[in-house]
């Protein structure tokens, strides 16, 4: 199961998820990214923590998961954000510090 509300994702443990992402201008238009601009989702299990557990790079607008991503991962309460850095070196965080749940699975 996979499913996002009001930026809170909920992922079962070891399940594959499509996220897909629009980002916009401060005018509310489609942003066009540029060949060395990035959109970064990062997942943390505290904002505190200085390493992460994963990074993934948005690609023709999806942030994309496979099972291995998480199927070692302990049940509970995250964080991520999603972060816009430009080639010129302007950054936006776009997404802030949100919860990532992972759900319990029956089926291993």
């Amino acid at each position: 199961m996979f499913k996002v509300i009001n930026n809170k994702v909920y992922l079962t443990r070891g399940d594959s998820a499509s996220f897909p992402l629009s980002v916009v201008d401060s005018d509310g238009n489609p942003y066009t990214a540029q060949v060395d601009d990035a959109v970064v989702l990062t997942v943390k299990k505290t904002t505190a923590d200085t390493a992460y557990l994963i990074q993934k790079q948005l690609i023709n607008g999806v942030f994309s998961f496979i099972p291995t991503d998480t199927e070692s991962w302990d049940y509970g309460d995250y964080v991520y954000d999603v972060q816009l850095t430009m080639a010129n070196g302007y950054t936006d965080t776009i997404i802030q510090p949100s919860l990532f749940r992972i759900m319990e699975e029956v089926t291993f």
